[in-house]
């Protein structure tokens, strides 16, 4: 499927808009598979076509045709908001913290220098640079993210910010984002539960990100009410 894609230079951005597409449509699996793929592979496919085709063959298109269609591939460069947006996914849609470590960990190391192979005619020993993939600042939004959510510095009302501070990162990293809400807003009320707390209408819609005042059903098909200006728990 690959190689169909690579033949036509009009086809070249699909990848990118399959992705934004499929957070459109919150088909999830499509959009894993798009950024799996764009994120590291194929932009650093694209890092290397000024290269010989046995340098394309090294990362992992070993076929020749493939690699001749990838020297002439080119893409937006999107790299920091696709790398972003992967982050975001494993936060959101699997709500894995171990998923995103291990993917932030990938793409903001650099990579190991590989050296020169024994009898190699190359003089250089070191025929690569071990810049990384993204570095942290580009996927700054996404560290954020994962912090607010983290189980030990849990914040909704950060993570409400986030989502809907248009300043904060662009509309796709924020959707794939808002996938988490729902999760979010339970959690929240569970804290204020255990807290045995009132409070004001409009401080517990902010912490549990509703409409309070116009949600009173959704107060009430979990144990709590309002009362007077306030939404009691108990």
């Amino acid at each position: 499927m690959l190689f169909s894609f690579l033949r036509s230079p009009c086809q070249q951005p699909v990848f990118e808009s399959s992705a934004r597409l499929s957070v459109l449509a919150r088909n999830t699996a499509q959009l894993l598979s798009s950024l799996s793929g764009l994120v590291p592979g194929l932009y650093s496919a694209v890092d290397q076509k000024g290269k010989s085709r046995a340098s394309m063959t090294d990362i992992g298109y070993a076929h020749p045709d493939i690699a001749a269609h990838m020297s002439q591939l080119d893409l937006t460069d999107a790299r920091a908001e696709f790398a972003s947006m992967l982050l975001l996914f494993h936060l959101s849609h699997s709500g894995s913290h171990q998923a995103f470590h291990n993917a932030y960990i990938e793409l903001t190391s650099p990579t190991p220098l590989r050296l020169r192979r024994p009898f190699s005619e190359d003089p250089d020993p070191a025929v690569h640079s071990s810049s990384s993939f993204v570095s942290p600042t580009q996927v700054a939004f996404a560290v954020k993210a994962s912090r607010v959510l983290s189980e030990g510095s849990f914040n909704p009302l950060a993570f409400f910010k986030l989502v809907r501070d248009k300043t904060a990162a662009g509309p796709y990293e924020r959707a794939i984002l808002g996938w988490a809400e729902d999760k979010v807003r339970e959690r929240a009320w569970k804290i204020m539960s255990k807290a045995y707390i009132s409070c004001g209408v409009e401080w517990a819609g902010r912490w549990c990100g509703e409409d309070m005042g116009g949600t009173e059903d959704w107060v009430k098909g979990r144990g709590g009410r309002i009362e007077n200006g306030l939404v009691k728990v108990r």
